[in-house]
């Protein structure tokens, strides 16, 4: 479990966690018919970055919808996005559907040739109320709606009860929960696991809570066309040097991580959702020891990913049936998120009683319930085409300020004028 970035966690929290996962449970029968009303089954293409994530629900779609063939196109994340923009603008050669993560999603949303899926032969429209509010308005860009909300990465604390137990620290996640509203607090919970137990820690690293803060802090990095990093990045940079300054290492070391989560020297973390999955398949000895509460600092999302359907699709209606089924069937969402932890956008999925029932990995918590009250607090989200090069810049400034190598504010100015060299509209 090496420390990955916000797209490289999502991939992998959903590789394979699907795949498997049509073996194990009992499946739901699917209400919506198949739209193509010829005999012979149509081809959809998807240009596939998630690697086997998605085999068991096209298999589920497919089994609903005869007429219509799925056909997953393994593309690398970076080829994909550059040979999809490419056919955007040549008009040939796209697929049928599209995956895009919140990081991508910013320039792709102002690409031409992109579907509009709130406009016939659609019915995108009548689905706005109910998604997650500013997943739908990030998927529309100029008056049109470009793509679909799938999934969102909520954030959530996570912790060892079993070593908050021994430590004499409360370990009900309600009673924690009433107890840690800020990062002040999560960091005083440190402090008293260390007295009790010198060797253990709940804040194991810092370079990963910069993304957690910084998505805390909602809105953009551009303030109307003008880049303004110190907003959001500037909270972030300066609460990963206090953690430096405590002695909190950059990174645990990757032969660290798996024996840390095991014995529980690594007490805790803050991260998305996603890690529901990634603590079952690395660590399952664990099962029934970790709880999880609602971050210190505020509730947040690190990652998002919606479909589109390019115009140049000759099989929209397919594509559509597809897109529609992933993106706003409650049976399929909630299979996503038993298998991987990404949390439904499409928000009538969360009346599911699967929201209510005990997750034995958490020690019967009800743990989903907990991610759809977390992502109706979360703020706002705004999506910008210059995105993946702002990510990439706070990356290195947060890895920088982990280290101690560089103060925050110079650090932080210092990519903003790289940034505007790269950019001058900014």
């Amino acid at each position: 479990m090496a420390t990955f970035s916000r797209r490289q966690a999502l991939r992998l929290a959903a590789t394979g966690g699907l795949g498997g996962l049509l073996g194990a449970c009992s499946l739901p029968t699917l209400a919506t018919p198949p739209t193509p009303t010829a005999a012979t089954p149509t081809t959809v293409v998807v240009w596939n970055w998630l690697d086997d994530a998605l085999t068991g629900l096209v298999a589920e779609f497919e089994r609903s919808h005869p007429l219509v063939r799925v056909r997953l196109e393994r593309v690398g994340y970076q080829q994909a996005y550059r040979q999809f923009v490419s056919a955007l603008q040549a008009g040939t050669g796209a697929p049928d559907v599209f995956i895009t993560d919140r990081t991508m999603l910013g320039m792709l949303r102002e690409q031409a040739g992109l579907a509009d899926l709130a406009a016939a032969p659609f019915d995108g429209a009548g689905l706005r109320e109910s998604f997650v509010p500013w997943a739908w308005q990030a998927t529309g860009f100029a008056g049109r709606q470009v793509a679909l909300p799938w999934a969102i990465g909520v954030g959530t604390a996570w912790y060892r009860a079993d070593v908050f137990a021994r430590a004499g620290l409360p370990a009900d996640p309600a009673e924690l929960q009433a107890q840690v509203r800020s990062w002040d607090d999560w960091l005083a919970l440190d402090e008293a696991l260390q007295r009790a137990l010198p060797d253990h820690r709940l804040v194991a690293e810092s370079r990963r809570l910069f993304a957690v803060v910084a998505a805390q802090q909602g809105g953009g990095w551009l303030t109307g066309d003008r880049l303004d990093l110190a907003r959001r990045a500037l909270p972030a940079a300066e609460f990963v040097a206090g953690l430096q300054r405590r002695g909190v290492p950059a990174e645990l070391r990757r032969d660290e991580i798996g024996p840390s989560l095991v014995t529980g020297t690594a007490a805790g973390f803050v991260d998305a959702a996603w890690n529901l999955l990634l603590l079952q398949q690395n660590v399952p000895t664990t099962a029934g020891a970790w709880r999880m509460i609602r971050p210190p600092g505020g509730d947040f999302s690190v990652s998002a990913l919606a479909l589109l359907i390019p115009e140049q699709s000759l099989v929209q209606d397919a594509a559509w049936s597809l897109v529609r089924a992933l993106c706003a069937t409650a049976e399929l969402q909630n299979l996503a998120l038993q298998g991987a932890g990404v949390l439904p956008a499409f928000m009538p999925a969360w009346s599911d009683p699967l929201y209510d029932r005990p997750v034995g990995f958490f020690g019967d918590q009800p743990a989903f319930r907990l991610l759809s009250e977390a992502a109706q607090a979360q703020p706002e989200v705004v999506l910008s085409r210059y995105d993946a090069a702002i990510e990439a810049a706070l990356d290195n400034v947060a890895g920088s300020v982990a280290r101690g190598s560089v103060e925050p504010l110079p650090a932080i100015e210092a990519a903003e004028q790289a940034l505007r060299r790269q950019y001058p509209e900014l």
